[in-house]
């Protein structure tokens, strides 16, 4: 969700108290269980797919819910 919103494994990595590392490695760990790539990596910057785009889409009406609840 962080990755998405922020746009940056870094900045993830701080709102998540995570060392960015872990951060990337964990999306790697999602891709691969959806068996698909959610963000094109890149050395100077970070890009949502589209299937990743629809995917935080999806992320976002989860945490709204779970607010509301």
């Amino acid at each position: 969700y962080w990755v998405g919103k922020l746009g940056s494994f870094t900045a993830a990595g701080r709102v998540l108290s995570l060392p960015k590392s872990t951060v990337s490695r964990q999306i790697a760990s999602l891709e691969q269980r959806l068996a698909t790539r959610l963000v094109e990596r890149t050395t100077r910057r970070l890009a949502l797919t589209e299937i990743g785009q629809r995917f935080l889409a999806h992320c976002e009406r989860v945490m709204a819910e779970a607010e509301d609840a």
